[in-house]
C-alpha cells in the first residue's frame, strides 16, 4: 500500500495547523489535493466561510418570489409588452406622424 514518508505527514499536518489550506499545502509539496486530505485529521478541518460573529436572519427573504406571493403582485415584469409606453421616450416622437 502507498504511503508517505513520516516528514511528508508531518509536514501535512503542521501546514494545516499553521492554517494553510489543502489545496496550497498540496502545491508546496507536490501532492494531490486528495491525499492531503488523507492525512489529515477527520474532525480538523476548517469551514470554508467563519461562522463566528454570525447570527441567523430572523425572516429570510426568498432569492426569486414564488407565484401568487404578495410580493410577486407588485413587481413590475422583465420584459415590457409590445406597445406599452413604459421606458425613455424618443426626442422624435412629436415628429413621429
Amino acid at each position: 500500500m502507498n504511503e508517505l514518508k513520516v516528514h511528508l505527514q508531518q509536514a501535512i499536518v503542521g501546514l494545516h495547523q499553521q492554517g494553510w489550506s489543502k489545496r496550497r499545502i498540496a502545491r508546496e509539496l507536490g501532492l494531490d489535493r486528495g491525499t492531503v486530505g488523507k492525512y489529515l485529521p477527520a474532525g480538523d478541518s476548517k469551514p470554508a466561510i467563519p461562522l463566528t460573529g454570525s447570527e441567523p436572519i430572523p425572516d429570510p427573504k426568498p432569492a426569486i418570489s414564488l407565484t401568487g406571493s404578495p410580493e410577486g403582485a407588485e413587481a413590475k415584469p422583465a420584459i415590457v409588452p409590445t406597445g406599452s409606453p413604459a421606458g425613455r421616450q424618443s426626442l422624435c416622437e412629436p415628429w413621429r406622424e
